[in-house]
C-alpha cells in the first residue's frame, strides 16, 4: 500500500510505502489525511502527522477475511468481523492512532452506523455505541440490553442513537461533561482545535477531534475561510492571528479559538545585482548565478528555513551549483557578496 502526501510546509511530497503480502484490496478510502484499507487478514489505517512530518500507520488483525463493514468517516474507521467491532482514530494531540474492540459472543451486526463522531450498531437484543471523547481523549463504550430482538427506526442523528425496540423508543447520547453515555439525552457538541505553527515559514497546520458534527468552517483570521477538517495554511505577511473553528451539525453548531503569530519573512523580491537560474539537464538540477559584485558564498534552504547546501563562492562573480533532485519544489537562495550584503531570492525549481 502506497500513500503520499504534500507537505506544505517543507514544499514537498512526503510518501511512504507499506508493504503487504497480497496486491488485492477489498476495501480503501481516503479522506481529511487519512487513508485506510483491507487487504487479505489484514486492516490498515494511515495519518499524515503534520507536527512530526511523517506518516502513522496501524495495521490490525483481521483473522479470516471477514468483513462485514467497513466506514470511515470524521476520521473514524469502524469495520467488523466474526470477532466484534473495531474503531480507530488519529489523535493529533498524542501523535497516536488510538484504537478500540468489543468482542461480541455473537457475529451478526446489524444497523451499523458510523456517523458524526459516533459509531452505533445492534446484535441479538442489545444497542451500541462508541464515541472518542476528544477532550479526554478516550473511546466511550455503551450497551443496552432488551428483552427484545426487533429493532426499527435505527439511526444516528447529530450524534445522538434513537431507535426502537419491540415498539418502545429509546434515545441515548453522550454527556462531554460527565465523559459518560446518558439515556434521554442529545449529544453535547464539542470541538478540539489543534494548531501548529511550523518555523519559520509563516505555515501553520490545522486538524480538530470533534463530536456531534460534520461540518467544519475555519476562519485563519486574515480574510481565509477554510472548509476541510485537515489542511495547511500559509499567511502571506507577518502579525498575529484568531483561527475559529465552527463546527456545526443539522441543528446546532459550537466554537474553538487559538492565536498564531506569524513573523516576517526574508525579502524575496528580484535584485538587480542578481541573476538566478535554474536547468534541469539529463536529470542533474543545476543553479546559475550571476552577480556584478564577487559572490562570498551561497545558502540554499526550504521554505522553512532550513540549509540544504552551503557553498563558498571562490571570490567569484558567477557560480554553477547542482542539487540534490529530491529539493526541487520552492527553495530560497540566499547570496552572500563582497560588500556584505546578503540578497534572498525565491526560485521555483521542478
Amino acid at each position: 500500500m502506497n500513500y503520499i502526501v504534500f507537505d506544505a510546509e517543507h514544499s514537498e511530497w512526503k510518501y511512504n510505502l507499506f508493504l503487504n503480502s497480497t496486491t488485492s484490496y477489498s476495501n480503501f478510502d481516503n479522506k481529511n489525511g487519512i487513508v485506510v484499507w483491507a487487504n487479505g487478514n489484514h486492516v490498515g489505517y494511515a495519518a499524515f502527522d503534520a507536527e512530526l512530518n511523517k506518516w502513522k500507520a496501524q495495521l490490525s488483525i483481521n483473522t479470516g477475511s471477514n468483513l462485514s463493514n467497513f466506514i470511515l468517516s470524521e476520521n473514524i474507521l469502524a469495520w467488523s468481523n466474526l470477532y466484534g467491532v473495531h474503531v480507530s482514530i488519529f489523535n493529533p494531540f498524542t501523535h497516536i492512532i488510538q484504537s478500540y474492540s468489543h468482542v461480541n459472543g455473537s457475529t451478526i451486526f446489524s444497523n451499523f452506523l458510523n456517523k458524526d463522531g459516533v459509531v452505533a450498531w445492534s446484535n441479538s437484543n442489545t444497542a451500541h455505541a462508541l464515541c472518542f471523547d476528544v477532550d479526554a481523549f478516550f473511546w466511550a463504550f455503551h450497551s443496552y440490553a432488551h428483552n427484545s430482538s426487533n429493532f426499527t427506526n435505527f439511526m444516528l442523528s447529530d450524534g445522538t442513537l434513537n431507535y426502537e425496540n419491540n415498539g418502545t423508543p429509546f434515545q441515548f447520547g453522550y454527556d462531554i461533561g460527565s465523559n459518560s453515555w446518558q439515556q434521554n439525552y442529545l449529544t453535547t457538541m464539542e470541538c478540539n482545535l489543534k494548531l501548529f505553527q511550523h518555523d519559520t515559514a509563516n505555515v501553520v497546520s490545522i486538524n480538530c477531534l470533534s463530536l456531534g458534527g460534520n461540518i467544519y468552517n475555519y476562519t485563519m483570521g486574515d480574510g481565509h475561510t477554510i472548509t476541510e477538517r485537515w489542511a495547511f495554511k500559509r499567511y502571506s505577511n507577518a502579525g498575529i492571528y484568531n483561527v475559529n473553528l465552527n463546527v456545526a451539525n443539522n441543528a446546532s453548531n459550537t466554537n474553538c479559538t487559538q492565536t498564531v503569530q506569524m513573523t516576517e519573512l526574508p525579502e524575496l523580491n528580484s535584485h538587480a545585482d542578481i541573476s538566478i537560474k535554474h536547468s534541469i539537464l539529463d536529470g542533474s538540477h543545476t543553479l546559475f548565478i550571476t552577480s556584478n559584485k564577487t559572490i562570498d558564498k551561497i545558502e540554499i534552504r526550504n521554505l522553512v528555513g532550513e540549509l540544504l547546501q552551503s557553498i563558498e563562492g571562490n571570490k567569484s562573480q558567477k557560480k554553477e551549483i547542482s542539487y540534490n533532485p529530491r529539493f526541487v519544489g520552492i527553495l530560497i537562495v540566499s547570496v552572500f557578496v563582497s560588500t556584505g550584503q546578503v540578497i534572498h531570492q525565491k526560485v521555483l525549481t521542478f
